[in-house]
C-alpha cells in the first residue's frame, strides 16, 4: 500500500490527502470491475452487473475506498486471485487458464505483501476445498512458490535494513493477530460478531442475504457457479470467526463473493421455474434502483474530504 502511495504522489507531483487516498479509490473501482467481470463469466452479464453494483454501493465498501489504508487494496488482490482462478479451472483452453494460473499466483503474492498470511491462506483454502468437490486440477506448486519467492524477497531485503525490530514487528503482525498475542491482538471479540457486522458492513444488500443463502443451499448445491463464491464466503466467515482479533474492516474480502450471490439469488428469482421468489423481483429491483441513487454521492468524499 505504500509502495502504491508514493506512485500515486510521484504521478500527482507531492503528497496530498488525494494521492494516499487514490490508491483505495482505485483498488475499489478495480473490485468492483472484477465482480462484475466474474459474474459475467459464471452467470450472465445482468448478474455480473448488479454483483458489481451492489458491492460497488455497499456501505464498508464505499468507506474503505475513500481512505488511505490498505483494506482495499487486499481486497482487491484477493478478488483478483478468486477471479484467475476461475478462469484457471474452467476457461476450455489450455493456454488461457495457463496464463490465468500465473495472474492467479501473482495476486496472491501482492495480496500476502498487502497483508500479510491471509492473502495466502483463504484463496489456497478456498481452491482447495472447491477442487476436493470437483477434482479440479490445480497447479499447487505455482500458486504457493510465486507467492513465497515474492514474500522472501522483501522479508530478505527488510530483515537486512531493519535487523532484528524489522522481524519480531513481521512476527508480531502476522502471527501474533493469530495466536492472540496481548502485545498486537487488538479488537478481541465474541465468535458470533461477524453476523452483525456483516449485517451493516454490506448494507443495504444484506438484507437479503439471508433469504439468497437459505434458497441457494436449498437448490443450488450441486451447481459449481454457485458453489465457488459460496465457499469463498463460508470459509472465510468461519476462519476469521475463529480469530480472537475481528474488526468489520477484516471481512469485506468476502463482500464481493456475497454480492456475486445475492445477484445470482435476484437473476433467479426472475426464472419461471423458481416461483418461491419470483415475487420478490421487482421489490429488490426497485430498492436497488432508490439506494444507489441515494449512495452515489459518498465515493466524491474521496475528491472533496470536507
Amino acid at each position: 500500500f505504500y509502495w502504491a502511495g508514493l506512485l500515486s504522489s510521484n504521478a500527482l507531483g507531492k503528497v496530498t490527502e488525494i494521492s494516499v487516498r487514490l490508491p483505495s479509490v482505485l483498488a475499489g473501482a478495480g473490485t468492483g470491475f472484477l465482480t462484475t467481470l466474474l459474474g459475467c463469466w459464471m452467470f450472465s452479464p445482468v448478474t455480473g452487473f448488479m454483483a458489481g453494483l451492489m458491492a460497488a454501493t455497499s456501505l464498508q465498501f464505499t468507506y474503505l475506498s475513500i481512505l488511505g489504508r490498505i483494506d482495499m487494496l487486499f481486497v482487491f488482490f484477493i478478488t483478483l486471485a478468486i477471479t484467475a482462478s476461475w478462469k484457471m479451472i474452467h476457461d476450455s483452453d489450455a493456454r488461457t487458464r495457463y496464463l490465468f494460473s500465473w495472474l492467479a499466483a501473482a495476486a496472491l503474492g501482492f495480496a500476502v505483501l498487502t497483508k500479510g498470511p491471509l492473502g495466502l491462506i483463504f484463496p489456497l483454502l478456498t481452491l482447495f476445498v472447491y477442487s476436493r468437490i470437483t477434482k479440479a486440477a490445480i497447479p499447487w506448486l505455482r500458486l504457493f512458490l510465486i507467492p513465497l519467492a515474492m514474500t522472501a524477497l522483501w522479508l530478505i531485503e527488510g530483515s537486512i535494513e531493519g535487523g532484528k525490530e524489522f522481524m519480531e514487528m513481521i512476527h508480531r503482525e502476522s502471527i501474533g493477530r493469530i495466536s492472540d498475542d496481548p502485545s498486537i491482538a487488538y479488537h478481541n471479540e465474541p465468535f458470533y460478531i461477524y453476523f452483525f457486522m456483516i449485517a451493516y458492513g454490506f448494507f443495504p444488500w444484506s438484507l437479503f442475504l439471508p433469504v439468497v443463502l437459505w434458497q441457494g443451499l436449498k437448490n443450488h448445491l450441486q451447481d459449481l457457479r454457485w458453489l465457488y463464491p459460496a465457499l469463498a464466503f463460508f470459509i472465510l466467515f468461519i476462519f476469521l470467526s475463529l480469530i480472537p482479533g475481528k474488526r468489520d474492516a477484516y471481512l469485506v474480502p468476502v463482500y464481493p463473493m456475497v454480492a456475486l450471490l445475492i445477484a445470482h439469488g435476484i437473476s433467479r428469482s426472475d426464472d419461471e421455474k423458481n416461483r418461491s421468489v419470483k415475487g420478490w423481483t421487482w421489490t429488490w429491483l426497485t430498492i436497488m434502483v432508490a439506494l444507489t441513487g441515494f449512495r452515489i454521492f459518498v465515493p466524491l468524499t474521496a475528491i472533496k474530504p470536507e
